[in-house]
């Protein structure tokens, strides 16, 4: 599983889509670690998103 760290901020929605696309097509999932504030990330609304806070609490 391919895991990138802090790359949010190089993506726009269409790219997101992208590569949730690319990862179906190969039957694969991708890991990105960033660490921003969630209200800041843009990402489409159908690809799955886990938050961890400041004091390591999970938030679905």
């Amino acid at each position: 599983i391919p895991v990138f760290c802090n790359v949010a901020h190089y993506f726009d929605e269409q790219e997101w889509q992208e590569v949730a696309n690319l990862a179906m097509e190969v039957n694969s999932s991708v890991i990105f670690l960033e660490f921003i504030n969630p209200q800041n990330l843009k990402i489409s609304k159908n690809i799955t998103c886990y938050y961890i806070d400041q004091d390591l609490v999970d938030w679905y």
